[in-house]
């Protein structure tokens, strides 16, 4: 451990946006702090909604885009997604899904789209602004995007008749048809997931396990 800090109000996600800054989601006070990667100190604070009235956002997931002027929130529960400017923490858009618990805001590398995780996998236009389709995919666990944006994973159980198992559906991101699918040999809920290794390997986290699948 090379720093801890003690920060009170629920954090959830985190992300590490220009110059190592720390962007951290606070469910508790809904909102969330830019924080000083040297000593902890808080430098900014964007309240999101109001803790008193409607605490509602669960924050469960932060990302920023490649050049780090965009900071993606999942908000769980309160089925919506936020798009905020980075440092300043202006919120630039909320998109609302609704009857949808959205866990997981994913940013193309390539900015072409935006990923959002909920009942299926949303894709829509880079700024949030319209929703350009939904894939065929029933109740997805995680996804992930390869470092070039050609390729996005999407992680969930699919029902083989006799048997459920999880699998790892890969689509094309130019048409979105889909270009493979393989099992990944576990029956635990799939938190989160990533590609590694310039893209030759898919990270899948559980709470107790890592999977690797080339």
């Amino acid at each position: 451990v090379v720093h801890r800090w003690s920060i009170d109000g629920g954090p959830r996600g985190i992300a590490i946006g220009p110059n190592g800054t720390l962007y951290v989601g606070l469910a508790d006070r809904q909102s969330v702090i830019a924080v000083n990667p040297s000593n902890g100190t808080i430098l900014r604070e964007a309240v999101l909604d109001s803790a008193e009235i409607a605490a509602t956002k669960e924050l469960v997931t932060l990302r920023t885009n490649p050049d780090r002027t965009r900071l993606y929130i999942a908000n769980g529960s309160d089925e919506s997604a936020m798009i905020l400017s980075l440092p300043n923490l202006a919120v630039v858009r909320e998109i609302t899904m609704e009857g949808e618990i959205i866990r997981d805001a994913l940013p193309d590398p390539s900015g072409r789209f935006l990923f959002l995780l909920g009942r299926r996998v949303h894709v829509f236009d880079a700024e949030g602004d319209a929703m350009l389709r939904t894939l065929p995919f029933e109740d997805p666990m995680a996804i992930a995007v390869s470092s070039n944006g050609s390729t996005l994973a999407v992680i969930g159980s699919h029902d083989f008749g006799n048997a459920t198992a999880t699998v790892v559906v890969l689509y094309d991101t130019t048409t979105f048809a889909e270009i493979g699918r393989e099992p990944l040999q576990t029956e635990q809920t799939i938190e989160a997931a990533l590609f590694a290794a310039s893209d030759r390997a898919l990270v899948a986290l559980s709470r107790e396990h890592l999977f690797e699948k080339p």
